[in-house]
């Protein structure tokens, strides 16, 4: 910006001035900068974050109808409500038709289960149909708790027999999601549990 000098003219900018300006300007520049790539970087991370929650979420609510459905058994021929249970896989079985059994090749047989294909997934498979229902589950991301009726906990460290699968009549899911976008991952943790149904017994 011109000045006047000591006679009352005008001159142009010193080149002091000038660099000084310059500098300003730059310096201005690096930080807007440095604000959209911070901004960047955390809009990835809460997009990551949230995408993580939702996927557990949303996993958690299409697996547990399965266990609160788990043991019906409208004819009451003592249908068991878990095939087989383990840490990591869980056998859930259901009499929709009433004809006395649990048709494994019907969505009356339910298996959830950590897979280790893709990097790893909870599958959900509805008699032979196999569906993925979270994003990435790191191994060990799915961990399955059973509880007998007076709320002590199963354990599951080996493979459920018939006489301990008979006692379960409640079911927690924990379940770790990943979510990642390039660099950038976020992992969350949810828990949830529900009851069997209530098994009659024969007439």
């Amino acid at each position: 910006m011109p000045v006047r000098d000591a006679s009352g003219g005008e001159r142009g900018s010193s080149p002091v001035e000038l660099l000084i300006a310059s500098t300003v300007g730059m310096l201005a520049v690096a930080a807007a900068v440095s604000l959209l790539r911070t901004h960047a970087a955390l809009a990835l991370d809460v997009q990551t974050a949230l995408g993580a929650t939702g996927g557990a979420s949303w996993a958690l609510r299409v697996v547990l109808p399965d266990v609160r459905l788990a043991g019906g058994d409208p004819q009451r021929r003592n249908l068991p409500a878990v095939a087989a249970g383990g840490r990591e896989s869980v056998v859930l079985l259901r009499d929709r038709d009433g004809d006395g059994r649990a048709d494994p090749d019907s969505e009356e047989t339910v298996r959830l289960a950590w897979s280790a294909s893709s990097n790893g997934r909870l599958v959900r498979q509805v008699g032979a149909q196999p569906m993925a229902v979270a994003g990435t589950v790191p191994r060990g991301g799915l961990r399955l708790r059973y509880f007998d009726e007076l709320g002590d906990e199963i354990d599951a460290a080996a493979p459920l027999d018939a006489a301990t699968r008979e006692r379960i009549r409640r079911i927690a899911v924990e379940l770790d999601v990943v979510e990642r976008l390039g660099a950038v991952s976020s992992a969350v943790r949810l828990t949830s549990a529900a009851s069997l149904r209530l098994r009659e017994g024969p007439r």
